[in-house]
């Protein structure tokens, strides 16, 4: 933990991303399992990605925006009116529906039931994502202050490493 303190916040946000890219990967493949009973297109688009941009670099594995699709199965759909209110289908016709805050009758489905692969990858997989992000991050932000080290003393460290360490 010290090796981290001491290292640049631009240096250890890097050895962040890396760590969390490869930590991910059980989580990818569990997930992509799930997906591909559903589709093989919607499986291929789920990678990780890390988001940079909150205070601390975080994970993301899902599909795609052009696959954006796949959140309808795992959370399902259904018929749902203003405020989140379920909108009751006529006794006459049940492919429409009308209710409160709906100016005229609407045609619809039933919905899908929920499929979730996600969550189920993610739980299957969470405490392996940790240990591995655990030890691979620190191993790597090791290796990369003792790679700075030598060089320092060597007389050889770059423009960048010297950047890193702010000489």
């Amino acid at each position: 933990m010290r090796v981290f303190d001491s290292m640049p916040k631009s240096v250890g946000r890097a050895q962040l991303k890396s760590g969390l890219r490869r930590s991910g990967k059980p989580a990818l493949k569990a997930i992509q399992a799930g997906a591909r009973g559903i589709s093989e297109s919607m499986a291929s688009s789920i990678k990780i990605r890390v988001i940079p941009s909150t205070k601390v670099p975080a994970l993301s594995i899902g599909p795609d925006p052009d696959h954006w699709w796949a959140y309808l199965w795992e959370y399902g759909t259904g018929v749902y009116g203003p405020k989140g209110k379920v909108i009751e289908l006529q006794a006459h016709d049940p492919s429409v529906m009308s209710g409160p805050g709906l100016a005229h009758p609407i045609k619809t489905s039933k919905g899908v039931k929920a499929t979730p692969f996600m969550r189920t990858g993610w739980d299957r997989t969470k405490e392996k994502v940790r240990a591995n992000f655990i030890g691979d991050t620190f191993i790597t932000i090791e290796r990369y202050a003792k790679r700075l080290l030598k060089q320092t003393y060597s007389g050889k460290l770059s423009k960048a490493g010297k950047k890193a360490l702010g000489i």
